[in-house]
């Protein structure tokens, strides 16, 4: 086995035992969801692959009452943010523009979202 079907392997079991652990926790399909949006789709990715990932993180997020402070709280705005960009990949301009906005309800700083999402969404609205 070479180097890279070595480090593929390696992912594939850590994203088992993800999913595994806590089938309801909206970072694993987060995660999932950004490194099949960054694959190429000659290599099995793409934002269209991406985009029911992305939807599903969204989906678990809001599912999450979180009073714990000591239990991680990020993530969320960047699947809004994803979500939009997926959006925006499908020239579906009205929806993308609706992912960012409940991205910025949740954290209305976000660099990822008032910059490179925005910046992604302007070009594409030309």
């Amino acid at each position: 086995m070479d180097k890279m079907q070595s480090i593929i392997a390696d992912v594939q079991t850590a994203e088992e035992t993800a999913k595994k652990l806590d089938p309801t926790n909206p970072r694993f399909y987060l995660v999932k969801g950004i490194a099949t949006f960054y694959t190429p789709a000659a290599f099995g990715g793409g934002a269209d692959l991406a985009q029911p990932l992305f939807e599903k993180s969204v989906e678990l997020f809001s599912l999450i009452k979180n009073s714990d402070e000591t239990l991680p709280d990020w993530g969320n705005e960047g699947a809004y943010g994803y979500l939009a960009l997926c959006q925006i990949d499908a020239g579906k301009l009205p929806e993308a523009k609706a992912s960012m906005d409940k991205g910025l309800v949740i954290n209305p700083n976000s660099s990822f979202l008032t910059g490179y999402v925005k910046k992604a969404y302007d070009e594409k609205a030309k």
